[in-house]
């Protein structure tokens, strides 16, 4: 969590490891100092107590500061936006999208749509952006239906990555395990592929 700054993928400052450093080496130094002058100085628990304090309050004055920044990138990037635009500029920003353009392509409204990803995030997320359509989302993939039970109309959303593929050239999907479905493609971007039973 101290290492998360929000805004970039790789944290040039790790707080805890550095600060942990200062205290065992101003502690060392302390140690140092009672051996060096043992004559004139006695260990005082005081002093060490001290020098945790001043490490713990520059630590917690790095994360305070970190977190002042946090909160401006966060106001600036979803202050006065509708919840709709919160979401287009978000952590699911691209998975949004995707479902955004999608929705209008789905008819009937009854239709069913059959959710496809190897990550459960992006597979859960995705069936909770398309509700309320009448969604199929599985975690397991031995649970997706068998292509007997996929019928004509209906509308497979393949979010990347996901082990199902569609072979635009045959126009069909392929399903682990050797089955395939003849269907439409509907839709295809970099964030997944919607494809129509036919």
């Amino acid at each position: 969590m101290n290492t998360h700054t929000g805004a970039t993928t790789v944290s040039s400052f790790y707080p805890v490891p550095l600060f942990v450093a200062y205290l065992l080496l101003s502690l060392v130094s302390y140690v140092f100092l009672l051996i060096v002058f043992r004559a004139t100085l006695t260990f005082n628990w005081r002093v060490v107590a001290l020098i945790f304090l001043a490490c713990w309050i520059s630590l917690d004055l790095s994360w305070q500061r970190r977190l002042l920044h946090q909160l401006a990138d966060t106001y600036h990037t979803f202050s006065g936006k509708s919840t709709q635009q919160k979401l287009a500029v978000g952590p699911d920003a691209k998975l949004y999208n995707f479902i955004a353009q999608v929705k209008p392509l789905l008819e009937p409204n009854d239709a069913r749509i059959f959710v496809s990803s190897s990550d459960n995030y992006l597979g859960q997320r995705g069936a909770y952006y398309l509700f309320p359509f009448n969604v199929y989302w599985s975690e397991t993939w031995r649970a997706f239906p068998h292509s007997g039970y996929i019928h004509k109309g209906d509308y497979i959303v393949l979010i990347n990555p996901s082990t199902l593929r569609f072979d635009r050239e045959h126009s069909r999907l392929l399903i682990k395990g050797g089955d395939t479905i003849a269907a439409t493609l509907v839709l295809a971007d970099p964030a997944g592929t919607v494809v129509r039973v036919n």
